[in-house]
């Protein structure tokens, strides 16, 4: 049997060592959590099928990117907290210097995370106006065509063989 107090004492003898494993692993956990939340979210929402189809797919596709849109805000998300996690616990062994620099990465993160939902957005929106705009051009083609026939319709009716 395992004895309690043999558990207490290397856990007290090792506290240090343990917190920094204990907040790695939740910050792996976290990010991994939210990560598959965004994904699921997005699925029930449908957003992940939208993105599939539009041209959104085609522009990560020719820069190199497998995922969607959805899984690239989810991936740095989860970058988010994982950086986050080990801010903290490399405070726990202070070193100041390695927090801080993880700090000032997980301070940038959301101006990228912001700058690629606005690029996602802007191409969505862009993809959305391009179909309306060819859909109202050639409605407006198809009554300029009739409009210019008007006059001509009775001598096409008259060179009509029926």
């Amino acid at each position: 049997m395992v004895d309690i107090r043999l558990i207490t004492e290397i856990y007290d003898s090792n506290t240090i060592l343990f917190n920094f494993l204990g907040v790695l692993l939740l910050g792996y956990l976290g990010g991994f959590l939210v990560k598959n939340t965004i994904l699921r979210v997005s699925k029930i929402m449908g957003l992940d099928e939208i993105m599939k189809s539009s041209k959104i797919q085609m522009v990560f596709k020719e820069l190199g990117y497998k995922g969607t849109a959805i899984n690239l805000i989810a991936d740095v998300v989860k970058w988010f907290v994982y950086l986050l996690a080990l801010s903290s616990a490399f405070e726990i062994l202070s070193m100041h210097e390695i927090s801080t620099i993880f700090a000032v990465i997980v301070r940038y993160i959301p101006n990228i995370a912001i700058a690629i939902t606005v690029i996602v957005i802007g191409i969505f929106a862009a993809d959305l106006s391009q179909e309306s705009y060819q859909s109202l051009s050639q409605q407006a083609i198809r009554q300029a065509r009739c409009q210019a026939l008007q006059p001509y319709h009775h001598h096409l009716q008259e060179l009509s063989f029926t």
